[in-house]
């Protein structure tokens, strides 16, 4: 999450990435208001395509959940 940006990227395989990788953004096709930021980030111990962000601002929606990482 870049800081106060709303946007949050994804690293395939961030481990065995060579320097230099390109991430992909997830908020690019999903509804995030202008201005939300995130304020935490939850991912699934066994399954990092599972992760759920909480957003904060007002009258946003709060939570976002994604099964298949994006």
């Amino acid at each position: 999450n870049h800081a106060g940006s709303g946007r949050l990227f994804r690293v395939d395989d961030v481990l065995a990435a060579p320097a230099g990788s390109v991430p992909s953004e997830l908020t690019g096709n999903a509804p995030f208001p202008a201005g939300a930021r995130f304020s935490g980030l939850a991912f699934h111990p066994d399954d990092d395509d599972r992760l759920l962000a909480c957003v904060s601002n007002y009258e946003v929606s709060s939570l976002w959940y994604t099964a298949d990482g994006g």
